[in-house]
């Protein structure tokens, strides 16, 4: 208020001197001006004399309708929704519907995640049982070709195999999907020796698809889709943590601006010193960009 005084003031006394000094002559113009100068100088440092305040400080609790209110930091709101979406937005002020959709979406990320996983996770061990109980390995260090599993298989001189890949020791990951992948290891599934007899691994194209391999490849793909889906809603959430964070900031940032009666056009008003002796008041209007 005080402000808008000292403005209104140096308004007031400026235009009333102008308009005085135009029908004065030349020099009586210049000693009116210097007089207004002086006026309007001692009449704004009158302010700290009387109130005890630097020029133009305006003391931010003469006005509580406009500065009393609790600020929001828009770091703390940035990493609470960083930590719980929609705790930033909450923190901040925002409509009730912000931080229950927010949060919302991270409740549901993680129940689509733990639901598509353990889906996954079941299909997967069985998919594995099956291999373990269709799929013969046998003995790789025999030198026997006798019986009706991979390694046999590869030993046995009427099929002609050379494989490509090498089977890892233990029955990982990459063990599981080479078994069902590959054509070179289609000799340890048990219904291969009937459905492709006497096969030549070197001369003949295409092996025949078993019903054995069939049945385990769509259930290993039906398991990786599952898991590929659950990678997905992780993705989601880490996504939602993130623009939760960034959302919450600009809130609390909208909220410091909407409450500190901060507006788009400000006038600041300063004394500027010309000469050791006279101090000019200047107006300032500034235009604040949102």
């Amino acid at each position: 208020m005080k402000r808008i005084m000292v403005f209104m003031t140096i308004f007031i006394f400026g235009g009333m001197g102008v308009v005085s000094a135009l029908d004065l002559p030349g020099s009586q113009l210049e000693l009116e001006i210097q007089s207004l100068k002086t006026s309007g100088t001692d009449y704004i440092k009158s302010f700290s004399i009387q109130d005890d305040w630097d020029e133009f400080d305006i003391d931010a609790e003469d006005d509580g309708s406009i500065y009393d209110y609790e600020y929001k930091s828009p770091k703390k709101a940035f990493l609470y929704s960083l930590l719980i979406p929609g705790w930033g937005q909450k923190y901040a002020g925002s409509s009730f519907w912000k931080p229950l959709l927010f949060f919302g979406a991270e409740v549901g990320s993680w129940v689509g995640y733990f639901s598509y996983h353990n889906d996954g996770e079941k299909l997967t061990d069985e998919y594995e049982g099956f291999a373990d109980e269709h799929w013969i390995e046998g003995d790789r260090n025999a030198t026997s070709d006798d019986g009706e599993n991979y390694w046999d298989w590869v030993r046995h001189p009427d099929y002609n195999v050379t494989p490509r890949e090498h089977l890892p020791e233990t029955r990982n990951q990459q063990y599981y999907e080479m078994i069902g992948k590959y054509d070179e290891f289609a000799g340890g599934w048990d219904d291969f020796w009937e459905i492709n007899p006497g096969y030549d691994y070197e001369n003949e194209l295409v092996i025949k698809m078993t019903p054995n391999r069939i049945y385990y490849n769509d259930l290993r793909g039906k398991a990786n889709d599952k898991l590929d889906i659950a990678n997905k809603f992780i993705i989601v959430s880490m996504a939602n943590h993130l623009i939760a964070a960034f959302d919450a900031a600009l809130a609390a940032n909208r909220f410091n601006k909407g409450n500190s009666g901060e507006s788009w056009l400000s006038v600041n008003t300063e004394l500027k010193k010309y000469s050791a002796t006279d101090d000019i008041p200047i107006v300032k209007f500034t235009w604040h960009f949102k």
